[in-house]
């Protein structure tokens, strides 16, 4: 029996004339027609508006990613201005950075030296220390020591050491608090752990490379106004107790009294502290090499100039109580054609013209002081003008004292042309220094 196949018949297409006069005619028949095509329309419509809804939330997605990344950009903004003002500060702090790079390539190269050194076919690196695991946030080379175990069950095994010494580390991590605790000055960031800052001996709240930088160069221009502070001072003391002591040696009744004694202390000690502790912070500090935990304040270039400033001070104070001693001077114009005679008493003209020359050698040299380790002459004043007006005063009170001082300073009134003298022979220790200055900077 032959199979018989039958196929449905396609459904017919009608056009809106055809459909009316189906509707004119057959009311039923016309629906049954109409009615799918509506209900997909329908259906098509729903899809439509679920697409636009759809399309809606995704518009107001955009948006609020677009006021997320407005947001975005303006913080990107000001934190380009941070950043901008960041360089600034960094640029200034540029030699410093070098330095601290420049000691960490040595440190680095010393133990990749000894790395290569280390038998290659049984050696194993470890690290070990006090620091983080390198710490090479210390910059000391010196402070990388390298050992090995040649025998036992760790036979093969080179260890690392870094022992921050003499040196400055920063940190924010509690593993950071060991090296900070060991550490000579411990820097520690503004939002670092409660443990790294307890264990640092300086925090820094912007977390700036500049700010530690400028921390340093504060502290060790604090350092050596203190040097300087102590170099007059030390001088002064040495150069008054010896022309005391020769004056008692000497029969003659003493140089300085009482009083004129508490005038020389109040300006070697509040008049120098006040001058030397105003001058500014210089950027040349962060030239010197870190000094030693145990390093004594008074260096052994300041011992030198101590004592050999103090011996010339009192060499000159000595010859003029000698020569006042044995001739009448009346005035210092009398020094070109001088007489030696017998032994005499001072006289208070002669007495108050020590006692300004004392002062007035103390006041140029607190220029000296002043320009000590500067690299630079006492004369460079920029941005010293508390310095100048505190010299100013000790100038101006030492002419008031002598001209109105009388007998409770011991002293007499000077005439102009002795005080020209005083103030222009005394100048010579600072061009002396001046010279000195010169010559070695020519070196």
């Amino acid at each position: 029996m032959a199979e018989e196949y039958y196929s449905l018949p396609e459904a017919p297409v009608y056009n809106a004339e055809e459909i009316r006069k189906i509707q004119d005619s057959d009311p039923v028949r016309a629906s049954t027609i109409v009615n799918p095509v509506v209900e997909r329309l329908i259906e098509n419509t729903h899809a439509v508006k679920l697409q636009a809804d759809d399309n809606t939330a995704a518009i107001g997605r955009t948006l609020g990613v677009a006021e997320d990344a407005d947001d975005k950009a303006e913080r990107a903004l000001r934190a380009a201005q941070q950043a901008a003002q960041d360089a600034a500060g960094a640029r200034l702090s540029a030699d410093q950075a070098m330095v601290a790079a420049d000691a960490a390539l040595e440190a680095i190269t010393k133990l990749a030296n000894t790395i290569d050194a280390i038998p290659s076919q049984n050696g194993s690196l470890t690290y070990t220390g006090s620091a983080q695991t390198p710490s090479w946030n210390s910059f000391n080379p010196d402070a990388l020591e390298i050992g090995g175990d040649t025998s036992g069950t760790n036979a093969g095994t080179y260890t690392a050491t870094f022992t921050p010494k003499e040196n400055y580390t920063w940190g924010d991590g509690t593993n950071d608090a060991p090296a900070l605790k060991a550490a000579h000055v411990g820097l520690s960031m503004g939002d670092g752990t409660a443990v790294a800052k307890e264990a640092s001996d300086i925090t820094i709240i912007d977390n700036s490379f500049a700010s530690i930088a400028r921390a340093v160069m504060w502290g060790r221009s604090l350092y050596r106004n203190i040097q300087r502070f102590i170099l007059f001072q030390m001088t002064v003391n040495v150069a008054a107790c010896l022309i005391v002591l020769a004056g008692a040696f000497m029969g003659t009744e003493s140089p300085l009294t009482v009083t004129q004694m508490l005038w020389v202390n109040l300006i070697m000690d509040t008049f120098a502290a006040m001058a030397l502790a105003s001058l500014p912070p210089s950027p040349e500090v962060m030239r010197d090499k870190p000094r030693s935990r145990s390093a004594f304040i008074i260096t052994p270039s300041m011992w030198r100039f101590i004592i050999t400033t103090g011996l010339l001070f009192f060499a000159v104070l000595l010859g003029l109580l000698y020569v006042f001693g044995h001739s009448d001077i009346t005035s210092l114009t009398q020094l070109a054609h001088l007489h030696i005679g017998p032994r005499d008493a001072l006289s208070p003209y002669e007495l108050t013209m020590i006692f300004s020359i004392f002062v007035f050698m103390q006041l140029w040299n607190l220029f000296n002081a002043r320009a000590y380790a500067t690299r630079r002459s006492a004369l460079h004043l920029a941005r010293c003008g508390e310095f100048l007006f505190i010299v100013a005063m000790i100038a101006v009170g030492q002419i008031l004292i002598v001209n109105f001082g009388g007998r409770l300073f011991s002293v007499t009134p000077l005439r102009l042309t002795d005080w020209i003298i005083i103030i222009a022979s005394t100048s010579c220790v600072l061009w002396v220094g001046e010279a000195i200055r010169l010559l070695r900077k020519r070196r």
